[in-house]
């Protein structure tokens, strides 16, 4: 899933989203809700052998399914998340 015509630019150059942007993501992401993360590996790129993925495999009900960390939502390369209290 990509995010709408534009989006990716528009975070990209101006640095902020627009409501429409914030509206893919929530969806997005919200798929993630209930989901139990039951590995990580960091898995080497298929076209780069000196580029890896941090890569969570998660389960939701019977499906299993990989979240993959990425620079960018184009796939440019692997990329990081921060792990922080909740407030």
């Amino acid at each position: 899933m990509s995010p709408p015509h534009g989006v990716a630019l528009l975070i990209r150059q101006v640095g902020k989203m627009d409501d429409k942007a914030i509206d893919f993501y929530v969806k997005h992401f919200g798929q993630l809700k209930g989901a139990k993360i039951v590995g990580f590996n960091m898995v080497k790129c298929e076209f780069d052998p000196n580029t890896y993925w941090p890569t969570f495999t998660l389960q939701q009900g019977g499906d299993k399914f990989n979240l993959v960390l990425s620079q960018d939502e184009e796939g440019n390369g692997g990329g990081f998340a921060f792990i922080e209290d909740v407030k």
